[in-house]
């Protein structure tokens, strides 16, 4: 399962409604949701669930998929 700060960058690839994310440069928050991922077997559970839902977007076919849509619009 994945914690991330609450950046534009994470939430591009996780998606706006991924329930791991932290205020950034907030450790207090931090500490508090590793905290409850450490302790809540149902919110480690729905992270990995989160995460398993979004693996097939991060397969290197879809990494090479994504360069080439890239590459091709800038040609």
């Amino acid at each position: 399962p994945v914690i991330a700060s609450d950046i534009p960058g994470s939430i591009g690839l996780l998606g706006q409604d991924y329930p791991g994310y932290y205020p950034v440069r907030d450790t207090a928050a931090l500490a508090a949701i590793l905290s409850r991922a450490e302790t809540e077997p149902a919110f480690l559970d729905r992270l990995a669930q989160a995460c398993a839902d979004r693996a097939p977007m991060f397969t290197p076919e879809q990494e090479l998929e994504r360069w080439r849509g890239l590459l091709s619009s800038l040609t």
